[in-house]
């Protein structure tokens, strides 16, 4: 029987077993995935947040402001490469500016060091590409970049070259407790036994019937999908049309084009998403400006998000090719483009 078992080999649960390798336990770091940083790790952002955002006294705004502070060295002891480049959050009227105050006075509660709201010169002497239309700015000193790629796997490796063992294509599928361990039981049948169990598997919402879905579930879906490009847009259009000049790109999803069940909330997100894009690209061209609106609706992509999906009909996408093609339709002008074309046809074959 093992100490520890870890669910997820990601950027957290690899910084959690590298911590833990410390000591004389052992420790099994336990993945879905074919190599680590494959779920919700490949998705980040690859920010380092100052911690002006979480709410003020939250754990979250604790462990964000001291991980912040503790990330440079993090990343030296590991060989990472670690950017203090600092970060804006840019407002565009006085109503924008009102909420980075709030976020000032935020971030102050939390414990941010060097956070200040800056003018419209002060912008642009820091950041000389900024878009006109931005009028102010929050700027925090303290932000950062890092790769998640290389921190989680030089977190891994670390924990790794102290002992851990790392468990590749264990998909967990039961846990059972039985009082003074747990019994960790993989899609294929292995299992692991351990005293204790730390979750840091990656935070993803299962297929399931409308029915089965919470509402804060379909909030959470219409928001990230549909209503973000929307405020997005909002926030950079009126620039783009004082300058008559510029490109809009919304990604939504074959999704938006087909019927699928256990995706229905998805699936209304996506067409939600595209109905709004191509409503938009035709007020564009009523109003007559230069202004160019490109609608993407691709096929499944392969980036963990739908693994597991077979797809006999039309194989699942590399990343490499939908940006290849997506940079493509911009360049071209391209109103609407599916990747690939063929699935348009599917949308025949359901009925």
């Amino acid at each position: 029987m093992l100490d520890v078992a870890i669910i997820g080999a990601g950027v957290v649960g690899g910084m959690v077993a590298r911590e833990l390798s410390r000591y004389s336990l052992s420790i099994a770091l336990l993945e879905a995935g074919c190599d680590v940083a494959l779920g919700a790790t490949r998705a980040n952002s690859a920010i380092v947040h100052a911690g002006f955002d979480a709410k003020e006294g939250s754990l979250k705004a604790l462990l964000n402001v001291r991980g912040s502070k503790m990330m440079a060295q993090v990343c030296s002891e590991l060989g990472v490469k670690y950017k203090n480049n600092g970060s804006l959050v840019v407002g565009f009227n006085e109503e924008d500016k009102e909420t980075l105050k709030a976020l000032l006075e935020r971030g102050i509660k939390n414990g941010v060091e060097g956070l200040r709201v800056l003018d419209r010169e002060q912008v642009v002497g820091l950041e000389k590409n900024i878009g006109e239309g931005v009028s102010c700015a929050l700027h925090a000193p303290t932000g950062a970049i890092v790769c998640p790629y290389e921190l989680c796997i030089a977190a891994v490796g670390n924990a790794m070259d102290n002992g851990v063992r790392l468990h590749l294509d264990f998909k967990v599928v039961s846990v059972k407790d039985n009082g003074e361990s747990f019994e960790i039981v993989s899609e294929s049948g292995e299992s692991v036994e351990a005293r204790y169990l730390i979750n840091c598997a990656g935070v993803i919402t299962s297929n399931k019937t409308f029915d089965q879905q919470t509402s804060d579930e379909i909030l959470r879906t219409i928001n990230i999908n549909t209503v973000a490009p929307m405020f997005v847009a909002k926030a950079v259009l009126p620039d783009m049309l004082r300058r008559n000049s510029g490109h809009l790109c919304t990604i939504a999803s074959a999704g938006g084009m087909l019927s699928n069940p256990k995706m229905s909330v998805y699936a209304a997100s996506k067409w939600g998403v595209i109905g709004w894009s191509d409503s938009v690209r035709i007020e564009l061209q009523q109003m007559k400006s230069k202004v160019r609106m490109t609608t993407v609706a691709p096929y499944y992509i392969n980036t963990g998000m739908f693994d597991g999906v077979k797809s006999p009909i039309i194989p699942v996408l590399k990343p490499e090719y939908v940006a290849k093609r997506i940079i493509r339709a911009i360049e071209r002008n391209k109103s609407f483009k599916g990747i690939p074309f063929g699935f348009h046809f599917i949308r025949f074959w359901q009925f």
